[in-house]
């Protein structure tokens, strides 16, 4: 129904406001201490990373009325596996990489494995929810799905920082900081397609909320004509009830006169 559509866009546009938050917190300030040479900054900023990883994977596993938002037609489960689970797999998939230029290439292909990677470790929902229902013949539709490109390359801007910081991962303090500088650029330019998305599910919300609008006057011109109908004045309606009840008696009367005045006849 629409109190449910209506829900659900919000959260959605709430998750996914916290999710750019998030890439914004990170990539940006990671990004100025890559370029001033602040590798303990950077440092920093790249340990917070993966706390910020799985604050993103668990606003995207979120749910309204135990329903998951970003599953798919897959409502009944988190639409991501646990962020230490999808880590794990990450860093076996770029273990030996010769340098940060190869490590990004390899997080990036984890992310963008059609038959592996996210979409066998990290992914858990299925197909396309369907369209919300917003009155005779009008739907729109809500199926922001966690694996969006869009939300992918937010999530692997923080997951390259997490990796890049990682004991063993690169050779030199040079290498890691050029790694966390491509994390940074990462997670800034994903911001762009966040927007996007937002912008599309604002539509979406724009054409629910006018739908409620639609419906709360529909609701409202119907509780004023059966007002209209049912209350009256209560001496109108006394009279109107006197009137019929004297009616009644009048009506039984006669009834009685002329069962009697035909037992007479009866008689003679």
């Amino acid at each position: 129904g629409l109190a449910l559509a209506e829900s659900r866009v919000i959260a959605a546009q709430t998750a996914l406001g916290r999710l750019e938050q998030v890439s914004d917190d990170i990539g940006v300030p990671l990004l100025a201490a890559v370029r001033r040479g602040d590798l303990v900054a950077a440092r920093t900023l790249a340990a917070e990373a993966e706390g910020a990883f799985a604050y993103a994977v668990g606003r995207l596993n979120g749910r309204v009325a135990g329903r998951a938002l970003f599953s798919g037609a897959a409502v009944d489960r988190a639409a991501l596996a646990d962020p230490d689970a999808i880590l794990a797999d990450l860093r076996t998939a770029v273990a030996g990489a010769a340098d940060p230029a190869d490590l990004a290439q390899r997080v990036d292909a984890w992310f963008a494995d059609p038959v592996g990677g996210f979409t066998v470790s990290a992914w858990r929902g299925e197909g396309e929810a369907p369209a919300a229902r917003l009155g005779e013949g009008v739907r729109t539709d809500l199926s922001i799905r966690a694996d969006a490109t869009e939300i992918r390359d937010s999530l692997k801007g923080l997951a390259l920082a997490i990796v890049a910081q990682d004991p063993g991962a690169l050779p030199t303090p040079a290498a890691q900081a050029e790694a966390l500088g491509l994390a940074a650029e990462r997670a800034v330019s994903a911001r762009e397609g966040l927007v996007r998305i937002r912008a599309d599910l604002g539509l979406s919300e724009a054409r629910i909320d006018e739908a409620a609008t639609a419906a709360r006057a529909r609701r409202a011109a119907l509780d004023a004509a059966w007002n209209d109908i049912v209350a009256q004045d209560p001496y109108v309606a006394a009279t109107r009830f006197q009137e019929l009840e004297t009616g009644l008696q009048t009506a039984f009367a006669v009834a009685g006169r002329l069962a009697r005045l035909d037992f007479a006849a009866q008689l003679r």
